[in-house]
């Protein structure tokens, strides 16, 4: 027999309970041959907190149909160990034991406050949780007035250990937060928001499984991971000492939900923090350029160029890449404001488009050390820029596409969009085309209309 201290801290604690429960969904015939023998068709089902300490026979308990070795250094066991030693209600972090017990063997002595029970059966034993058993192993004596829940059942209620190995598959069915909506959570976020507009703030994926104000549920390149990793291509006007303006910068799109974890650690976002008043500019500019992409390609293409020819904006997985251009879907894309754009570049490929525009549009002021639009130019002025410079971008990128995407890069947007030359080429275009003055007529036809 397994005894085990129950945990209580005063007279009014209540450390186990038990149910009867029914007998799993088994064919007819074996619930008749049961019956026929006297078996019972029920079991008992319970859930008890234990006292931790460091001769608890709760380390005796067997392997059940646990399938997997245990690795004592994983990084799991010294997680939970951590928690154990550190935080106090440990059973408050920690989702405990499961254990199948021998039928008939369950015993609770309000006198002693243990309860006990055997697992000599097939199939009995812990079926999971092993990892806490070991953690609690290693930092029992560590741990101060701490506890742990275990969950029993007795053998009966399984008809096979695959019925058991189901039941654990269920406990560990159980989906994890996502990142990003625990940091929102926290409050990690509420300093950024407080510099967007609500139009945009409500069709960011601040957490998961939000919806947009058309009620579509938020994609994730409106993510706020993917918000965060747009607003990196502004990093190089900051001249941080601490935010990378090299691979990092390159990379980021390529973290997912971790690249909100700049926000995390006080020295970058210290830094960073100085665009969030840009924000709003940054996020705008890419559902402008987005939304005038073909218009902005054909205002200076030749007669014979067409911007439905450009592969850049189609579907070019294998399949789509054996078809005629003409015949690729357009990648569509979710927009800042709300909408969904038909025809528009992945994440992978605005970011170094948008690094182009933000390297030559922001600078640095010495004198208040804030982040400003350089030369006095205007959102207006932005768009105008790349209402002139998007032909040459457009192309540019649809050559190297077309020379380098699955010859060099093996048909992946990510490694394509992060490779340096279209980053260069990108600053280099729109220096260009500002250099040049001549999107200021384009801006000022605008502003007569």
């Amino acid at each position: 027999m397994h005894t085990l201290e129950l945990y209580t801290e005063n007279d009014e604690d209540i450390p186990v309970s038990v149910v009867t429960v029914q007998l799993g969904r088994n064919r007819k015939e074996n619930r008749d041959t049961k019956k026929k023998m006297g078996m019972p068709m029920k079991a008992r089902f319970g859930h008890a907190y234990i006292r931790i300490s460091p001769e608890s026979e709760l380390f005796a308990i067997p392997n059940g149909t646990n399938p997997r070795a245990l690795n004592s250094e994983s990084p799991k066991v010294k997680a939970i160990r951590k928690t154990l030693e550190e935080l106090p209600g440990f059973a408050v972090y920690n989702g405990g034991v499961c254990i199948v017990v021998d039928d008939g063997s369950v015993s609770y002595d309000s006198e002693t406050n243990t309860i006990s029970f055997s697992c000599k059966q097939d199939g009995s034993g812990h079926y999971d949780g092993q990892h806490t058993i070991e953690a609690i192993a290693q930092g029992a004596a560590n741990a101060t007035d701490q506890q742990v829940s275990i969950t029993f059942v007795e053998n009966r209620f399984f008809e096979n250990n695959g019925q058991i190995r189901t039941a654990a598959e269920t406990w560990n069915s159980r989906e994890t937060q996502k990142l990003n909506s625990e940091q929102n959570q926290r409050g990690l976020f509420d300093h950024l928001k407080a510099y967007l507009n609500a139009d945009i703030s409500a069709n960011i994926g601040w957490r998961e499984n939000e919806k947009n104000v058309e009620g579509a549920l938020i994609k994730k390149e409106c993510r706020i991971d993917r918000v965060i990793s747009l607003m990196y291509t502004g990093v190089p006007a900051l001249r941080s000492d601490w935010l990378d303006t090299g691979d990092e910068m390159h990379n980021i799109l390529r973290k997912g939900y971790r690249s909100t974890m700049i926000l995390e650690d006080a020295d970058k976002s210290r830094d960073f923090e100085k665009l969030f008043v840009h924000a709003n500019r940054i996020l705008a500019m890419n559902d402008y350029i987005q939304k005038n992409l073909r218009t902005a390609f054909e205002r200076n293409a030749s007669g014979d160029e067409s911007f439905d020819d450009l592969q850049i904006v189609r579907k070019s997985g294998k399949t789509d890449m054996r078809k005629d251009v003409a015949k690729r879907k357009f990648f569509a894309q979710q927009m800042f404001d709300g909408s969904t754009q038909s025809v528009a570049l992945l994440p992978d490929y605005m970011q170094p488009v948008m690094y182009g525009l933000l390297k030559n549009a922001f600078k640095l002021d010495r004198k208040t050390g804030k982040v400003i639009l350089a030369n006095g130019l205007t959102d207006k002025d932005l768009e105008a820029i790349w209402d002139e410079a998007g032909y040459k971008i457009l192309s540019m990128l649809e050559t190297r596409f077309s020379m380098y995407f699955r010859k060099r890069f093996n048909s992946r947007h990510a490694e394509f969009g992060c490779w340096s030359n279209l980053w260069d080429k990108c600053d280099h275009i729109f220096e260009e085309a500002i250099d040049s003055g001549s999107w200021r007529s384009q801006n000022i036809a605008n502003a007569a209309k």
